[in-house]
């Protein structure tokens, strides 16, 4: 692959790090629970891929990138309903800000929200256990488009 997958991770870290609804973001799975209240989030990748040639040989990639949100269980007196509608207004703000600024403040070409190029941006509910915490998440593809024309991610 031409392009430097870290840097669309970091791209995806650094967006959600500047969202007020996520309290913590890593690159990778956690290895133990967190122990902050709010949603907490990891960046991963998931796949990547050379989905077109320019005319000067320079390849298109698509860097479809996992983001894992984390129900944190320290939400204090708050019931799991709360839990459950917190996640999923959290990911639902996320995925509607990743509409709103689908170049990343123009870090890769786009994000393929209606998947043209494969995989489309989709959300998949379930429970990951944490060092022993049982955790609700919703994991989040970002298929992101990246090419030659773009500027690095910082």
């Amino acid at each position: 692959m031409a392009f430097d997958v870290t840097s669309t991770m970091r791209a995806i870290q650094s967006f959600l790090m500047a969202r007020p609804e996520i309290s913590r973001v890593n690159v990778g799975d956690p290895k133990s629970p967190y122990s902050e209240g709010g949603i907490g989030g990891a960046v991963f990748m998931d796949s990547n891929s050379v989905v077109m040639l320019m005319a000067d040989g320079q390849p298109v990639e698509m860097h479809n990138i996992a983001v894992r949100f984390y129900s944190i269980d320290a939400f204090a007196g708050e019931t799991l309903d709360e839990w459950e509608l917190q996640l999923a207004r959290a990911v639902s703000v996320v995925q509607q800000a990743l509409w709103e600024d689908a170049d990343l403040s123009g870090t890769i070409r786009n994000i393929d929200i209606a998947g043209e190029e494969g995989q489309p941006m989709a959300v998949q509910y379930g429970y990951v256990d944490v060092g022993g915490a049982m955790h609700r998440v919703a994991n989040l593809i970002v298929p992101c488009k990246v090419d030659s024309d773009v500027k690095a991610a910082p």
